[in-house]
């Protein structure tokens, strides 16, 4: 609304703008530099699907072009759901909710000097369809191995409501694989996106 305004006969309002468009550019540029002063991280991954319970494996390489103190240094896999919601004029938002996460460290606490190059092989197991499910989810998966018809639905009643008002069952899902090193200022990381088809443990 504030920029219908602006184009609509209010030169400050569009100078306000570009400021504040500006003074974001330059943020995200000052970013950047200042994490490729640090280094870089490279991570490739062996396969680009898998399915529940096989293993994800992939090479993770950092490079310093300073001496940095490694306060961690990790490697997940991240799963990410599509979350609509209706604002009070209608609207349909839509953001991505991390629903699943899986981490495995690599160092802790470490000096890496100047120069510093190494590569770390890495496996992370794909999760079953039960360890990603939500509580919603959960119940109404629990109800469905309920033999008393009126337990049953009363259950899956439950699980349909909560669903509803969390707005997470259904929906796009996305999956990464991402190393991250984290240190004082600014971290360095890398991801690569990934199909994961969730399968049933049973």
């Amino acid at each position: 609304m504030f920029v219908l305004a602006a184009v609509n006969g209010n030169p400050k309002g569009l100078i306000i703008i570009g400021v504040i468009v500006g003074v974001i550019v330059v943020a995200v540029a000052l970013y950047y530099m200042a994490r490729a002063m640090k280094g870089s991280m490279k991570l490739v991954l062996a396969q680009k699907a898998v399915s529940s319970g096989q293993q994800i494996t992939g090479s993770l390489s950092v490079t310093t072009k300073k001496a940095i103190t490694a306060d961690r240094l990790y490697i997940a896999l991240i799963g990410e759901r599509e979350e609509r919601r209706r604002d009070k004029d209608g609207d349909t938002r839509r953001r991505w909710v991390e629903f699943f996460r899986d981490e495995a460290d690599v160092l802790l606490d470490q000096h890496l000097p100047a120069g510093f190059s190494e590569t770390y092989e890495f496996s992370l197991d794909a999760p079953s369809q039960e360890q990603v499910m939500t509580g919603a989810e959960a119940i109404v998966n629990a109800a469905n191995g309920i033999k008393n018809d009126a337990a049953k639905a009363i259950v899956k009643g439950i699980g349909t409501v909560a669903a509803a008002t969390g707005n997470m069952m259904g929906g796009r899902k996305r999956w990464k694989v991402a190393g991250r090193l984290e240190t004082k200022g600014v971290d360095l990381a890398a991801s690569e996106k990934i199909h994961v088809s969730l399968k049933s443990a049973a």
